[in-house]
């Protein structure tokens, strides 16, 4: 992706982004390259469905890398996301819920998490509809 892209809210785009048959870390490194392409377009509302981990996530050497990867991220999503839906399946939701809540507290940004994708796509198209301002469910 490449140009100036959107140049106000209502300009903003839906983009999803599937990684659920991705490890942790190839879904990290490969959501951190598609947004910060995306950023470079403008403001966007994003959509993205993870892979369901029933048990607690568990990282290992990846951990330090995915702390990276965030960091890196941070200013991109502030700057340019309008909101941030997540699909999880509710097990996972529910073995992960601390790490969810701390991952959604760092970004700083209208987020959602749910186990169906067209509640995560209406929720996220609200969000553009209404310039980030405002939260549909």
């Amino acid at each position: 992706m490449t140009g100036t892209g959107p140049t106000s809210a209502s300009d903003a785009r839906l983009l999803r982004f599937d990684v659920s048959d991705r490890t942790p870390i190839e879904g990290a490194r490969e959501l951190a390259e598609e947004l910060e392409r995306a950023a470079e377009d403008g403001r966007f509302a994003a959509v993205i469905e993870l892979p369901s981990v029933v048990s607690k996530l568990r990282l290992l050497g990846s951990a330090a890398e995915l702390v990276r990867i965030a960091k890196r991220m941070k200013p991109l999503l502030q700057q340019n996301c309008l909101g941030l839906a997540v699909v999880l399946s509710a097990e996972s939701q529910a073995a992960n819920a601390k790490a969810i809540r701390k991952g959604m507290r760092f970004w700083g940004g209208p987020s959602r998490v749910t186990d169906d994708p067209a509640k995560a796509v209406r929720w996220a198209e609200s969000w553009i509809a209404e310039g980030g301002l405002t939260a549909g469910s």
